[in-house]
């Protein structure tokens, strides 16, 4: 059997039982965080792969990974357990560290009857010597969550961040740990309503000057996501990124952070109630539609529609 869990059997002609004996190969990667200047361990810090999602990474990566991630302990120690042998881009983020991305190699198990070794790395952060303060509304009053999540996009990579609650400023949080470059930044929450309200918000191009605190507001909507399959007519599947505006809201052109189309599909987060929206696939013409009217209302979380495009 090999890494991947294959491996050839003969059957014998007439023989109608085969008695299959299956491992399941596991991995891990361990590792300890420590403070660059003092060489301490740093408990809390968020450990997830980073990846392009709109890049050629997206068909191949190990989806379960994306879904996964590691906090360190007070010893500062983390354990993730990929699900494959290949190299990954790891990050590490904690309020008031500047975040930092870096590769483990998750080599194949020399037996591949027995579990492989564990993987050893160590991470240093450096602290943060810039913040920003950003404050959360909805219907034009601060929204107080315990569970915002906040979210960059730097050049198609979608990062978890850290965030901690300001004291005496209700609904304004504050992140730190990134360099001068400008990011995209996601924030989203779930109501604890007996619906489970999605709230959701996206600000294009944030900036934080090195050195220098810096305030942003987002106002955050109510959130239907929408899995729309594109159809066509010569039954080609689409490729590459997708473009999607909602005139109603300009301020959040292209919310969705993966507009990568996947298997005919693209996901998009659409605020909620009829609303036109504007879907521009690269080869086909802009198309525009209300998906309100093309689902049922019936799942308040998530609704699947189809859309047919035409070719330019």
């Amino acid at each position: 059997m090999n890494s991947q869990g294959v491996a050839k059997v003969t059957v014998s002609e007439g023989q109608t039982e085969l008695q299959v004996d299956l491992i399941i190969q596991s991995y891990e990667i361990r590792g300890i965080v420590r403070d660059a200047q003092t060489g301490e361990p740093v408990q809390g810090v968020q450990i997830r792969v980073s990846v392009n999602l709109q890049g050629s990474d997206a068909e191949n990566i190990d989806i379960s990974m994306l879904m996964a991630a590691a906090t360190s302990n007070e010893q500062g120690e983390f354990i993730l357990k990929p699900k494959m042998p290949r190299t990954y881009t790891l990050a590490a983020n904690k309020a008031e560290y500047n975040s930092t991305t870096f590769e483990v190699t998750v080599p194949p198990a020399p037996d591949p009857n027995a579990p492989a070794e564990p993987v050893f790395t160590e991470v240093l952060l450096d602290k943060a010597d810039s913040a920003l303060y950003v404050t959360l509304l909805h219907n034009n009053a601060p929204l107080i969550s315990e569970q915002i999540n906040f979210m960059s996009i730097i050049n198609g990579a979608p990062q978890q961040i850290h965030s901690n609650a300001v004291d005496g400023r209700p609904g304004v949080y504050v992140i730190s740990g990134f360099g001068p470059e400008p990011f995209d930044l996601f924030a989203a929450t779930v109501l604890p309503t007996e619906a489970g309200t999605i709230l959701m918000s996206f600000a294009k191009g944030v900036q934080i000057p090195k050195g220098m605190t810096t305030e942003a507001t987002l106002k955050m909507y109510e959130i239907v996501q929408y899995v729309i399959e594109l159809k066509t007519s010569d039954g080609v599947q689409p490729q590459g990124n997708f473009d999607i505006q909602i005139p109603d809201y300009p301020e959040l052109a292209n919310l969705s952070p993966i507009s990568t189309i996947m298997q005919g599909r693209v996901m998009v987060p659409i605020p909620a109630g009829r609303h036109l929206v504007r879907l521009k696939v690269p080869g086909y013409r802009l198309l525009e539609f209300y998906p309100e009217d093309l689902a049922p209302a019936d799942n308040p979380f998530m609704r699947q529609i189809s859309v047919d495009l035409v070719k330019e």
